[in-house]
């Protein structure tokens, strides 16, 4: 790369890339809910998943490539890397989520697993507007309130997690209380990681307002 090259601001190429994670967000969480709402074929919605997943780390992988032949960034360097990262996190755990369903052969879903993936479809939904608007920091009360939003589904989240757990302590059947409870700490660190990606953009648009 030239020194031209090095010197010339790449905004706008963050920011696609930034619209391209939450893009890839919103499809898995939506392919989350098919998953859940539709219970055939596992194994190739899990394969389907793994595209996805596949799919956010190569565009992961380009900040990270972008951050370092960049001279002058929108947002400070740890801060882009941070919110890359928070991005991947979500997809991994949506990932997991259909893996354990899949390899723990698991026949059947229940409400709490539909509940807590549509909160998460909600949470991709909330990102992405916020993201759309990172490239003006005026917006930064809109971008704030597409976070707390996400911050309110997280603990949504939490609380059908909770009556999940409860309910399925009461099973006789300690395979099937391994196998949902890990399903459900699954779909909670997703959210959890939603939560942590709008913590970061919030901080971002309040440091540079």
């Amino acid at each position: 790369m030239g020194l031209r090259e090095w010197l010339v601001p790449h905004d706008e190429e963050f920011f696609d890339l930034f619209d391209a994670l939450a893009s890839q967000i919103k499809l898995g969480a939506d392919h989350l809910v098919c998953v859940f709402t539709d219970y055939t074929d596992i194994s190739q919605k899990a394969i389907q998943m793994k595209e996805i997943e596949t799919q956010a780390d190569q565009t992961t992988h380009k900040v990270y490539d972008l951050l370092k032949d960049s001279f002058t960034t929108p947002f400070e360097p740890d801060e882009i890397s941070k919110l890359a990262k928070a991005f991947d996190d979500v997809i991994d755990y949506m990932h997991d989520t259909c893996l354990h369903l899949d390899e723990y052969n698991i026949e059947a879903t229940d409400t709490y697993m539909v509940e807590m993936a549509t909160l998460v479809q909600k949470c991709a939904i909330e990102l992405q507007s916020a993201v759309s608007l990172l490239r003006n920091i005026k917006y930064q009360t809109e971008i704030s309130t597409h976070c707390i939003e996400v911050n309110r589904l997280e603990n949504e989240v939490d609380v059908i997690r909770g009556r999940a757990l409860k309910e399925l302590f009461l099973s006789s059947d300690p395979i099937r209380i391994i196998k949902y409870k890990e399903v459900y700490e699954d779909l909670e660190m997703a959210a959890d990681k939603c939560e942590s990606a709008a913590n970061v953009l919030s901080d971002m648009t309040i440091r540079h307002a």
